[in-house]
């Protein structure tokens, strides 16, 4: 985009990169090499692109102030990250040294609403669940949620793998995109559901996705 801007205040020659990239903005068409930096969805616009992209870039001057002590009770939108993954093992890193603990013995667990299970928890917010929604009192996966769910905010938590979370709940694992197109799997992580119900949300096609168009 830079590019562009000092060709058209004459401080750069046309280029083919430069010309094509001219040609998509003026369709409004999201150019390839953009879509490199970070996931989005694929009919996504240049111009939500933009707007989405200083959003992030708000959203992370906000975190690096809020996290300076520390990223528990920090609320976190993992979808905007540029890298959600990289974040998503820092996390995990943390809690095994805050643990004394290898990483290998850790496993991710995810409560609906702010609070802390144990382990090392941070919060999570942005997120969508779809192909089925959650009873707001006890937090159970229902029947439901086929435009989408927000779940508002999420307790991530990484805890022992021997460490039974749930208690005696039923419980369903529900992998997490980075977007609703899906792609690669992200994570996966249980949500309580009732017994009869479980293998219902595969089904289903049940999913979280970390970011929704805003």
């Amino acid at each position: 985009l830079t590019s562009v801007i000092d060709h058209f205040d004459g401080k750069q020659h046309m280029t083919n990169s430069i010309r094509f990239l001219i040609a998509c903005l003026k369709l409004g068409e999201l150019p390839l090499e953009w879509r490199k930096h970070h996931a989005v969805p694929q009919k996504m616009k240049a111009s939500h692109w933009i707007s989405d992209l200083l959003m992030r870039l708000e959203r992370l001057q906000k975190l690096a102030s809020e996290s300076a002590k520390g990223i528990e009770g920090v609320k976190v939108w993992m979808g905007g990250l540029f890298q959600p993954g990289a974040f998503l093992t820092a996390t995990r890193q943390w809690a095994a040294r805050k643990m004394s603990i290898a990483l290998e013995s850790l496993r991710l667990t995810v409560q609906v609403g702010a609070g802390s299970s144990g382990g090392s928890s941070f919060l999570v917010e942005g997120t969508v669940l779809y192909g089925a929604t959650v009873e707001k009192d006890s937090g159970v996966l229902a029947i439901g949620g086929v435009e989408g769910t927000h779940l508002g905010t999420l307790t991530f938590c990484w805890v022992h793998q021997d460490q039974q979370d749930l208690g005696n709940q039923s419980s369903a694992e529900i992998p997490i995109y980075i977007t609703k197109e899906r792609g690669e799997v992200f994570a996966s992580v249980e949500l309580k559901s009732s017994p009869d119900t479980i293998y219902s949300w595969y089904e289903f096609g049940a999913s979280i996705a970390l970011w929704e168009e805003q």
